[in-house]
């Protein structure tokens, strides 16, 4: 217990340390205007102005894209604090931190308590994450129940993870995924049963426990709650908008749509932003990122197969967005977070290397996402 406690105040620790840092960097060479610079770029004035004003009724304008989860706790902080900019980057901020915060409890499934402290500060220092952590963006908070959501359901607790998905989907629509995955994974060790043997010892320990001797139909039933609650949220929308579909019709704008790999790498030349900068300098960029996530598929493969393939679906999802959308890769493959668990395989002798590089790349985050096209 004393431990885990000197371990989570480690990951509290660091989680502040690189947002110091990281306004200290924004503060030198990207202006004295702080606030400005993190709560109102690019996606941060949507979440502001459905926190402020809502969705608008009788039509469907950009807000219906955007889900409801951190406009409302935005809503809900500037009752107290006063101030939508300071309460959205206070939200924002707060759930980044206990994001690592609750990866240590995954992490612990797998890995030494030593091991689970390496792979939660990889988390807080990890580059995309940092930067979205600290501007006034809905990552921290759907990445935050999206993490409950695994860990409840490697821990068989059915009921939280309904919960936790729901909460994850109302965050961010792309969650959708999360259910998914998990009652996919739940159905294939089902129908086939010699895929309940785990091969490590770390699949031992985290999701060789699911779906030992049957198929628990009711308890697997928890997992269409979050399809339910995307429901009403829908038919909510209907009754303000007078559109079903709205938030597939405010993507309009954006061109935002689901087609292959190969679409999205021929939109660098020929999408919307073609024109803005160097093209191949920003393929260059989500590209590295792109590697570096398949990269830590291809090790998490070797701890946990069902949490690599949990993954990888999402990573091949993303990979497959074009219109807007494929700008935004580096942050939306946020939602492959399973794969930072590599990290708890790390000597320790190459830890703070590993933590100095993520910290530099996350300033170079930071720095694009205020000053170009990086959202």
């Amino acid at each position: 217990m004393k431990e885990r406690n000197e371990h989570l105040l480690y990951i509290v620790l660091a989680s502040v340390a690189i947002k110091v840092a990281s306004l200290a960097f924004i503060y030198a060479f990207v202006g004295t205007d702080l606030l400005t610079q993190l709560s109102t770029k690019w996606d941060s004035v949507y979440y502001l102005g459905i926190a402020q004003s809502g969705y608008p009724p009788g039509m469907v304008n950009a807000n219906y894209a955007f889900a409801p989860l951190y406009p409302a706790f935005i809503r809900l902080t500037a009752a107290v604090a006063g101030n939508y900019l300071v309460s959205a980057v206070v939200v924002s901020n707060v759930f980044s931190v206990l994001v690592p915060f609750a990866f240590y409890f995954v992490a612990r499934l797998y890995f030494s308590p030593t091991n689970s402290l390496y792979a939660s500060l990889a988390f807080s220092f990890f580059p995309t994450f940092v930067t979205y952590g600290l501007v006034a963006y809905s990552e921290p908070v759907y990445i935050f129940f999206a993490v409950l959501a695994v860990y409840f359901f490697l821990k068989g607790r059915h009921i939280l993870v309904g919960i936790a998905s729901s909460l994850a989907v109302l965050g961010s629509y792309v969650n959708l995924l999360v259910p998914m995955f998990l009652l996919g994974i739940a159905v294939l060790r089902w129908v086939v049963p010699r895929l309940q043997k785990p091969r490590t010892q770390a699949e031992a320990s985290g999701t060789a426990t699911m779906g030992r001797k049957r198929f628990p139909e009711l308890a697997y039933a928890w997992l269409f709650l979050p399809f339910l609650a995307f429901g009403l949220w829908m038919y909510v929308l209907d009754l303000q908008s007078g559109q079903l579909f709205s938030i597939i019709a405010a993507q309009a704008p954006w061109g935002t749509h689901l087609e292959n790999p190969i679409a999205q790498f021929e939109a660098f030349f020929t999408g919307i932003f073609s024109t803005q900068g160097n093209p191949v300098e920003q393929l260059v960029m989500r590209y590295l990122y792109t590697l570096t996530f398949f990269a830590l598929a291809y090790f998490l493969w070797k701890t946990d197969r069902w949490l690599a393939l949990y993954s990888s679906g999402f990573m091949v999802f993303i990979l497959s967005l074009v219109g807007t959308a494929y700008m935004s890769g580096p942050r939306l493959m946020l939602s492959a977070w399973p794969l930072i668990l590599v990290f708890g395989t790390a000597k320790k002798n190459l830890l703070v290397p590993v933590l100095v590089l993520l910290a530099l790349v996350s300033l170079q985050s930071t720095y694009a996402q205020l000053t170009t096209f990086w959202t």
